[in-house]
């Protein structure tokens, strides 16, 4: 067996274990591989000819999962899982913080705020619930899911091409090379994005009074000067939770496609530039600036912002605005170009 058929054994072995559940990824490994070197050496033709037996890797990975019809397939389900476990882990972390701020601020009775951390919790876990799983469920039957790996290119159309595109005839040269390490997407990272969106989320539903200043007494917190406006909040609150969201479905993506290609640059490149207007509506159009920050913080601390060096000089001026919008953004444009790069130089993507 020469280079050539052992790369495309591979590539086949690859594209089977990557649609398995992951407790059986190594024996299945050893089972397919031993099975295509015996078929191969017992003379049932080259490699091509072997593989093309086999048939296409994605229904030879189905005999290894119960193909029955379900909202979530077995080859999501894991990811799935994982991801649910991580938003309602989150969610039910800020709304815990958020009660206990309250009760030690003694803000509402004892109660009071325990029946709203009851009914928080239960409204934010059917929500986000609902919400993964309708992700999730949209991912998977408009396709975008495993298949935004083969090697073509996507557009937005890719998104309503009719599931009979799988009983097209599969042959080997079908097969992508097994993606380069610095391609891969460090599931890591994806948690770390994913539990943070959450938790940010619920405190910015339950307690925006948190994103503020604190008010100490004799070591105790007996309040919280918000920065933000909350007299605007109602309006405020769907344009932050929106841009949020739409991160959040980016991150998503990327978790699902494991690896940087054509499909994450694009959805990167979208997402970016929806949150970028998000963001620009809210700095530049709504009030979001507590117009009492500045007063409250003075009167309470005695302090007095009167260097120009002071970004709290500027606050609420359109300097202020201007300063943190341009850092949000940036760090936008600089995620969106961190993804072109690894994408275009390491990453699956056809170029015509």
């Amino acid at each position: 067996m020469n280079e050539s058929d052992k790369d495309l054994m591979n590539r086949y072995i690859y594209e089977v274990i990557r649609r398995v559940p992951g407790a059986q990824k190594e024996e299945i490994t050893m089972e397919l591989k031993e099975l295509i070197e015996d078929m191969y050496d017992n003379g049932e033709g080259d490699m091509e000819a072997v593989l093309t037996k086999l048939g296409d890797p994605k229904k030879f990975a189905a005999k290894y999962r119960d193909e029955s019809r379900y909202i979530i397939s077995p080859e999501y389900y894991d990811n799935y899982m994982w991801v649910l476990k991580v938003v309602l882990l989150s969610v039910l972390f800020s709304i815990v913080v958020s009660a206990f701020v309250q009760l030690i601020t003694r803000e509402s009775g004892f109660s009071n705020i325990m029946l709203a951390l009851f009914g928080n919790i239960l409204s934010a876990g059917v929500g986000a619930f609902g919400a993964v799983t309708l992700v999730f469920a949209f991912l998977e039957r408009q396709k975008v899911k495993v298949e935004f790996h083969e090697e073509k290119e996507w557009t937005v159309n890719s998104l309503t091409e009719n599931s009979n595109e799988e009983k097209k005839n599969w042959t080997p040269g079908l097969l992508q090379p097994v993606p380069d390490k610095r391609a891969l997407i460090s599931r890591g990272e994806a948690l770390a994005e994913l539990v943070f969106t959450m938790i940010f989320i619920g405190l910015l539903l339950f307690a925006p009074y948190l994103f503020g200043a604190y008010v100490f007494d004799e070591g105790k917190l007996v309040r919280t000067i918000p920065i933000f406006n909350l007299d605007q909040w109602s309006r405020i609150l769907p344009f932050m939770v929106i841009s949020i969201m739409i991160g959040f479905v980016d991150e998503i993506v990327k978790l699902l496609a494991g690896c940087y290609c054509t499909l994450v640059m694009i959805c990167n490149l979208i997402c970016g530039f929806l949150q970028i207007i998000f963001v620009i509506v809210m700095f530049k159009v709504l009030d979001i600036w507590n117009p009492k920050f500045i007063q409250d913080i003075t009167s309470t601390f005695d302090i007095r912002f009167s260097s120009k060096g002071d970004l709290f000089y500027y606050y609420g001026t359109g300097f202020f605005s201007n300063v943190l919008l341009a850092i949000i953004c940036g760090a936008i444009v600089l995620e969106m170009g961190t993804t072109i790069y690894k994408t275009l130089r390491y990453g699956r993507i056809k170029m015509n």
